[in-house]
């Protein structure tokens, strides 16, 4: 099976990719800025245009 990108049929304009990091991996048992110490992060990023 031939994959176009991060899915089946590749990035498409308006695809969103949810990424969630456990605190471990992220700023651990630091606070960083107005992000608690301990903290997983949570990211959405959406494909607002492609080139």
């Amino acid at each position: 099976m031939k994959l176009g990108g991060l899915t089946e049929k590749g990035l498409q304009k308006g695809s969103k990719i949810h990424i969630m990091v456990p605190s471990k991996w992220g700023y651990a048992n630091r606070a960083m800025g107005k992000i608690p110490a301990n903290s997983p992060l949570d990211f959405v990023i959406e494909i607002v245009d492609i080139k």
